[in-house]
């Protein structure tokens, strides 16, 4: 067995070229196009980084670097650690040190944030496969970084596969809040993982027809369901714009979303907004809540609006 997270999108993108892989941005991407922007970002990793299990820190949020880069990580066999877009300076510091990354994988957007006080603390190696060409950034401290850019990737290599991995591999790492001092990165093995994502796929059986509502950020671990169990079937995953996350009604009725995995408040916050009138989500036939309580009068109102569910 094949423990790389991204070796069930690689079957896919062989048993399913043409399906929708990834709406992100405004842009859709078939599992052809997807496989073809993050194969070489494995390829970059492999050239670049030392170790043969790089850790790389992914500073993006719901744009196409993100997942290229989350993708491309596990492609190489590297652990992927997702940072906040959101965290101020100091706290983006701090948590850059703790980290050690080997590389770093940013969006156009977060590469535009990058401080001078923060290239400091960043790896040497940065890519933002947004950006068109590469180009030279300075420190505080007068370190150059790197930054490259889509004219450093390596062309696409349509034999290349995932490599293999162990059950014991780190395939990501997540960040604690740090609400009760400092955040503890969470090792997650690649055994573990997949066991979440066989016990998921037998417990909601995705069709390659599926449409998914990707609400959560990728520095939460609902997002591997979003990302993997979608991918390993050749479902498609659509990502939520951050200006509709609390109220995704319209977006899930717009895409003809199939199936969708949030938190509780968000169904309270659409029904304060009346959006949930009965019978107005036909489309999903997957809801799944989770990760605080779910009210019986909640739980009523969202089966009574999904009632395909």
């Amino acid at each position: 067995m094949n423990h790389n997270l991204a070796h069930g999108f690689y079957e896919s993108s062989l048993h399913f070229p043409g399906n929708l892989a990834l709406s992100v941005g405004g842009c859709e991407f078939s599992y052809s196009e997807l496989r073809k922007f993050a194969q070489p970002v494995a390829s970059w990793l492999r050239r670049n980084t030392v170790d043969a299990a790089p850790r790389v820190g992914i500073l993006a949020s719901r744009s196409l670097a993100t997942y290229t880069g989350i993708l491309g990580t596990c492609w190489a066999g590297g652990t992927y650690v997702p940072i906040s877009t959101k965290l101020p300076e100091s706290r983006l510091i701090q948590l850059l040190g703790r980290i050690l990354a080997e590389a770093l994988i940013v969006d156009s957007e977060c590469a535009a944030a990058l401080s001078p006080r923060v290239l400091s603390y960043c790896p040497r190696l940065i890519l933002a496969p947004d950006l068109e060409t590469s180009s030279t950034v300075h420190s505080d401290t007068g370190k150059s970084v790197t930054l490259a850019g889509k004219d450093a990737l390596p062309a696409f290599d349509v034999h290349d596969a995932p490599v293999p991995i162990k059950p014991d591999h780190v395939v990501y790492i997540i960040y604690t809040s740090g609400t009760t001092g400092v955040p503890k990165g969470v090792m997650i093995p690649a055994s573990g993982t997949s066991h979440f994502i066989a016990s998921m796929q037998a417990r909601y059986p995705l069709q390659p027809s599926d449409r998914i509502a990707g609400m959560t950020e990728i520095t939460f671990d609902l997002s591997i369901f979003d990302m993997w169990v979608v991918w390993s079937k050749g479902a498609s995953l659509l990502i939520v714009p951050a200006s509709q996350l609390m109220a995704p009604a319209g977006f899930v009725q717009r895409q003809g979303c199939t199936g969708i995995f949030t938190v509780p408040s968000v169904v309270s916050g659409m029904h304060r907004m009346k959006m949930l009138p009965p019978g107005s989500l036909p489309s999903l036939r997957y809801s799944l809540l989770a990760g605080e309580p779910l009210p019986m009068f909640t739980a009523s109102i969202w089966k009574q609006a999904a009632a395909n569910t």
